[in-house]
């Protein structure tokens, strides 16, 4: 089945997900949607997840691990690939790692007798920055991006240390009003009045597409957002506002006819997320009609299924297929190990059956050997620090490692009513140092641009500043060091310069 995958739809498939989330997509992105192809088909057709990304023309992912030679090696490959110089956001490289071995992107590029970008831009003023903000907005027609700024050859971090963030940018150089940043309930009437308004001039009801264009140009609520709000479906929204909508239903047999003719076109079973793509319905009609998942109707029509079929098992299947996976790594295994390997289910399912990965260890009896538990083996959700304690990720076991080296003594997820006198929320510190009385917060999936969404990184990043506000305004004025993912790339010295002036 995996074979039938052209290359050029697996590029699609790439650039359909980029344009939802408005980046480039992870390979556990990828790896967790069940209407997606498994990711290790990119790396058997491209060669690895990043050089999908770039045949696509998305920006790869950024290497953490890095040297000198490392970038300047990446650079020359680059311009000799391109027949130009690289924009310092295309190798996956923050300033402060461009800084630590140059005085900035021109002094590197002229240090390895490369020729300047042509896009490159030397804007750092902040009068400088308004002006490009409104040249950039006439340009593209509707309100820039992050990633619009960025393609420009101009840095975000610029807006953030000029003007405390890119949306304060954007109201200071007038290209949006105060209004643009509403909430959600006050953008609804006039994202209500926009489908009428496009009723009003074509004559009928406008598409998820076409409303989302609208809604994103005039800074209204997007399709999902305005679901959210009104706890409907677009379908129904038109249908209250304007009395029709774009999507109908159609029948059994009108929905399993032009499914078996694109089975046909296709030579394959369609994966549900190519089913609008080709003009067909939505998934969620074939469960309206059939009463079944896209998935599940799959099966009964007993074609082959478009994606591998998720693998659940019994507590003791689970853990015999650890044991054997153990055997064969020779080392114990952690939960990106356990994707990697087919046949076994997904790591979510073992932490649903077990929890900490310590209790799978403990169950099978294996013994924890230090010699195999190098730091080398720290890739997946769960790794370990220098001293065997667990972390759930990368930067929690580098930030750890680093307490630890700095001989300072400290405890992990200290609940914040241990440490505030007005808290009643059940949050937890990353990290609470006993000598200094210091807590530190790392927010790792905080996004400035997500703030208004609805999905997941729009809920945490609003967290976040829910949990900054709380710590500001309480009576214990506690000291706090709030930690983001550029602080990664110079760690070592953010977290010393601001433990000593906390001290």
């Amino acid at each position: 089945m995996e074979e039938k995958y052209t290359k050029d739809l697996l590029i699609q498939l790439l650039l359909d997900r980029a344009g939802r989330i408005g980046k480039s997509p992870t390979y556990k992105q990828f790896e967790d949607d069940e209407d997606l192809p498994d990711p290790s088909i990119y790396k058997r057709n491209f060669g690895s997840w990043n050089a999908a990304l770039q045949q696509a023309g998305l920006k790869v992912n950024a290497n953490r691990k890095h040297s000198k030679e490392m970038i300047i090696k990446e650079a020359l490959e680059f311009y000799a690939k391109n027949g130009r110089s690289p924009y310092y956001y295309e190798l996956g490289y923050s300033d402060t790692v461009i800084n630590r071995y140059w005085n900035g992107w021109k002094d590197f590029l002229s240090n390895i007798n490369l020729p300047l970008s042509l896009q490159y831009s030397e804007i750092t003023g902040k009068e400088e920055l308004k002006l490009f903000l409104v040249d950039l907005y006439n340009e593209l027609g509707r309100v820039p991006n992050t990633l619009d700024v960025e393609n420009k050859g101009v840095g975000r971090h610029l807006f953030l240390t000029k003007f405390g963030g890119f949306n304060n940018a954007l109201l200071e150089s007038g290209v949006v009003s105060e209004g643009y940043f509403r909430s959600n309930e006050e953008k609804l009437p006039e994202s209500k009045s926009l489908i009428k308004s496009y009723f009003d001039e074509h004559n009928e009801a406008p598409t998820v597409n076409a409303y989302g264009e609208l809604a994103k140009q005039k800074g209204l609520l997007h399709r999902k957002a305005l679901e959210e709000v009104m706890n409907k479906r677009f379908t129904e929204i038109c249908l209250e506002v304007i009395g029709v909508a774009n999507e109908y239903s159609k029948s059994k047999e009108e929905l399993l006819s032009e499914l078996e003719i694109l089975r046909g076109n296709l030579g394959r079973t369609p994966m549900a997320k190519e089913l609008v793509i080709h003009g067909l319905a939505q998934k969620r009609q074939y469960y309206r009609a059939f009463g079944v998942t896209y998935l599940q109707l799959i099966e009964e029509l007993g074609w082959e299924l478009p994606v591998p079929k998720r693998c659940f098992k019994e507590e003791e299947e689970l853990l015999e297929d650890y044991q054997k996976l153990y055997e064969s790594l020779g080392r114990l295994p952690f939960y990106d190990d356990i994707n990697k390997h087919q046949g076994m289910a997904h790591f979510s399912t073992y932490k649903k059956n077990f929890g900490d990965i310590t209790n799978i260890w403990e169950a099978l009896g294996l013994e924890v050997d230090d010699a195999l538990l190098t730091r080398s083996y720290g890739k997946g959700s769960v790794c370990l620090d220098k001293r065997g304690g667990i972390c759930r990720s990368i930067p929690e076991r580098v930030i750890t490692d680093l307490l630890i080296d700095m001989s300072i003594n400290f405890k992990k997820e200290v609940p914040y009513k241990d440490c505030l006198l007005n808290c009643d929320k059940k949050y937890k510190f990353d990290w609470f140092l006993t000598d200094e009385q210091i807590a530190i917060e790392y927010f790792g999936l905080f996004a400035e641009k997500s703030l208004e969404e609805v999905g997941y990184i729009g809920r945490y990043s609003r967290n976040v500043l829910k949990k900054i506000d709380l710590i500001e305004s309480d009576d214990s004025k506690i000291k706090f060091i709030d930690l983001y993912p550029e602080d990664l790339d110079n760690i070592e010295e953010v977290l010393e310069k601001r433990i000593a002036r906390l001290r």
